[in-house]
Parts: structure tokens; sequence; C-alpha cells
């Protein structure tokens, strides 16, 4: 690891503090014209699991980019950086773990005693995660690879839906999950709406106008849940009408142009309409709120079509299989088969699972494959433990409990964990027919992949 001595340190902080000072520069400008506010929605939209300050180094330094990733992402999605190009600079958050005391001092975990230690573990001292210091980082735009636009489908396997609606009611149930994501109620309208698109009750109801077009249901209804999720109860209070609609149609703009779908006409106008002659407060908090909802939002919106991708092809695999006759028939002659087994989540730090939940095999091994990409892709990890049951209420035990960790790069999907798990004795099956059946799919993939690889290294 390379040391640094006080001259890098202070170099390095005048090139962070030269960023921080750009970020609020280009801030304002965005603020400035219906062009700059437009460009700068849309670069949200791509960019939206980066922060405000991330995005804005971005497209300063690199105009068009489609997509970035480090040098480790590109390198384990089989692709390399090209020779001679150069990294774009984003800031990367340093976090410290902090001993929290009731009378609101703080101290550093790592200059705790042991005494102080002890009485962390027993939950007596709270910790908190705190940002301590900016550290300078390179991405590289996938123009700067070997990949091709034509990968991206594969290496960002999660882009939503076309603009035009096809799947409305996909896009309407993963809408009702943000609302009750935010504790709030799509309900009908108390009275006559008129030419009101929509509206945002006090108690985080929110109502459409049944005249709307399935278009303009989408856009009303990301307009009102960022209403319900920034200005609901008592935070309604705390901005003016200009701000609150300034960010209520920024955060449904920036959703819909991630779904592909162009809502520019009516809301760069709309935008325009409430600051006009208006002076926005702290518009850099305001944006940061308009960012951490529209990122909140897209990622429910991803589960969404995650979850339904997953339950349409363990559907499309049923399909395949003969009449339930024929497979009550082949259980008994083969025995028990993970295929046909429940799995249920008996606890999860995943906001996609949650502790209880629980799935046929097909569909929970579906979303894990699912997860075990998206975890590759922005470097995450979530610990899942999982228990096997024979029917669907989870009442027939047929494991023991296992924990992994998605996102370690040790299975691509969850009949892989469940296979190393019951070879190497971390996971014990009740059932000897489905333990058999296990060990014999390890085996014979083994095999496969040992054939594959000598034939490699013949050719």
């Amino acid at each position: 690891m390379k040391k640094y001595n006080e001259k890098d340190i202070e170099a390095l902080k005048s090139k962070i503090e030269g960023h921080l000072k750009l970020v609020d520069k280009k801030l304002e400008l965005h603020l400035n014209t219906k062009e700059e506010l437009e460009n700068y929605l849309k670069f949200m939209a791509k960019f939206y699991d980066y922060s405000n300050g991330n995005r804005i180094l971005i497209e300063k330094q690199f105009t068009g980019a489609e997509a970035v990733g480090s040098f480790k992402f590109w390198k384990e999605k089989g692709f390399a950086v090209k020779r001679g190009e150069k990294g774009i600079k984003i800031l990367v958050p340093c976090f410290g773990k902090y001993l929290m005391y009731e009378n609101g001092e703080t101290k550093n975990l790592k200059d705790a005693s042991k005494e102080e230690l002890e009485k962390v573990k027993r939950g007596e001292i709270k910790t908190k995660k705190k940002l301590c210091y900016y550290m300078e980082g390179n991405v590289f735009d996938i123009s700067q690879t070997t990949a091709k636009a034509s990968d991206l489908p594969k290496i960002f396997p999660n882009r939503w839906l076309e603009g035009d609606i096809s799947n409305y009611s996909l896009m309407y149930k993963a809408m009702e999950n943000i609302a009750e994501k935010i504790g709030a109620k799509i309900v009908e309208p108390y009275r006559e709406l008129g030419v009101a698109k929509g509206v945002t009750y006090g108690n985080k109801e929110i109502a459409l106008n049944p005249r709307n077009s399935e278009l303009q249901n989408v856009k009303t209804l990301l307009h009102e849940l960022a209403h319900a999720k920034l200005h609901g109860g008592k935070k309604h209070e705390n901005y003016t009408t200009e701000e609150r609609e300034f960010q209520a149609e920024m955060v449904a703009y920036t959703t819909c142009t991630y779904l592909g779908i162009d809502t520019s006409k009516y809301s760069l106008s709309y935008i325009k309409h409430w600051t006009k002659d208006t002076d926005i407060r702290h518009k850099k908090d305001l944006l940061k709120e308009v960012s951490d909802t529209v990122k909140e939002y897209i990622e429910i919106l991803e589960l969404t079509l995650e979850k339904e991708r997953a339950l349409t092809k363990a559907n499309n695999k049923d399909k395949e299989l003969d009449n339930n006759k024929e497979k009550e028939s082949n259980i008994k002659d083969e025995g028990l088969k993970l295929e046909n087994t429940y799995v249920k989540f008996t606890s999860s730090t995943a906001k996609e699972i949650e502790k209880g939940d629980s799935w046929e095999f097909n569909i929970a091994n579906e979303l894990i494959e699912m997860m075990e990409k998206k975890c590759s892709i922005d470097e995450s990890k979530h610990e899942i433990k999982i228990k096997i049951y024979k029917n669907e209420k989870c009442t027939q035990l047929l494991s023991s409990e296992l924990k992994f960790n998605i996102g370690d790069g040790k299975a691509k999907d969850l009949d892989e964990r469940i296979s190393a798990a019951v070879k190497n004795g971390e996971m014990n099956i009740k059932e000897s027919s489905l333990k058999e059946n296990i060990l014999n799919k390890f085996n014979s993939t083994l095999k496969d992949r040992q054939s594959k690889e000598r034939l490699d290294r013949c050719m």
C-alpha cells in the first residue's frame, strides 16, 4: 500500500477541496436554464447510484459518459481498461465506526478500551458509522474499455422497461411497493378532482384522477409519492410551496427518464413555472433529497422487476415439466429433489428479502441468482440464512440452517450454495433421498466442469 508523506496528504486535500468547490458551482449552474436542468436530471437518472457530487465530477471530466465502473469492476466483468486511458476522478467517502454516548459525546471505535468494547458487544453502548474524510478514486466509462455498447445488457442486466407502458400493470405494482415502503396508500379520490391529475391527502393517502391515461398515472403517481415521502406530515411546514413542487416534479421526471418515459415537455415547464422569479433556498440540500429519493424509488422498481423475472422464469420451467400426477410419480421413483421443496429465509440483511419470506425453490433460486449478479456490480454483500421445507406452509423441515453471504463470489445461485454446503457438511439434510440427489447433482456438475477445463487446455 502506498505511503503518503505530509506533502502528499496536503496536495490530496487541496485536490479534494477543488472537487467540492466545482460541485457547488455546477449545482448552481444546473438550475439556471431549462437546458442545464434537463441535462442534469437525465444524468441523474443514468447514474442514480452515485452521489450528486460524483455525478457532476463524472459529467465535467467525461462528457457523454454512459456507464462507469472501477478498474476492478470491469476486470470482474471480463473486460479490460484500454491502455493509456485516464481515470475519471470521483470522491470516495471513508467511514469510521464511533461509540455514541448518552451525553452526546463520540469516540472512534479503534480508540475504545476493552471495557468499552465489552459494553458494545452487550449493547450497552451504541455505535454509528460516520463520514471521516474523502479519498480520490478512479472510474472508467465503458468507451474506455474493451467492452462494447452491445455488452451493456449483460453488464447491467436490470435495465427496466421501454417507454410505451406495455408493462403498465407491473410498473403500477412497483409503485404500490414504493407506497407501501414509505407508509403511503393509493386510494380512490374522496371528491371530484376536476383537471387535477392527482392529490396527496394529509395522511399520506394518494388519489389519481380516473380520467388519467396510463402514462399520466405513472408520472403523477411518482410526483405524489415524492410529496408523501419528502413533505408528509409535519415535514410539510419545512418547505415553501415552490420547494415542494420543485422536488416532487424533479423526482417524477428523473425516475420517468430512467424508465425510458419522456415527460420533458410537461415536467420541465412545470418546474420552470414553480421556480420562475423565485429564490429557491438551500438548493444543494433540496437536490440531495431528490437524489436520495430517486435512488430509493429506482431500487424498489428494480426489485419488483427482478422478482417478476424470477417468478416468470420459474413458471416457465414448471410448464416444461409433465403434469402434476407425473411429477408426483417422478418424486416417488427418484426421491425428493430440491426443485420440489420450499425455501424460508430465517434472516436477511438484504432489503430485497425480508425475514420470514418463503418461496418455491425455483423462484428463490432465480432471485438469489439475480441478486448475486447485482452484488457483483455494486460490490456489496448481504448475509442470508435459510432453511429448506417439504411443504408450502413450511411446517415440515428438511434441513438445518445455512448461513452465507450473497456477493462473496463463491456461488452463482442458491442451488450451488446448497450443493456445496451439503457436500462440505455445512448443511444437514434430514431426508436421505434429497441428500443423495443433491450430492449426485453436485458430483455431476463437478465432472462436467473438470471435463470442460481439460478441453479448454487442449484447445
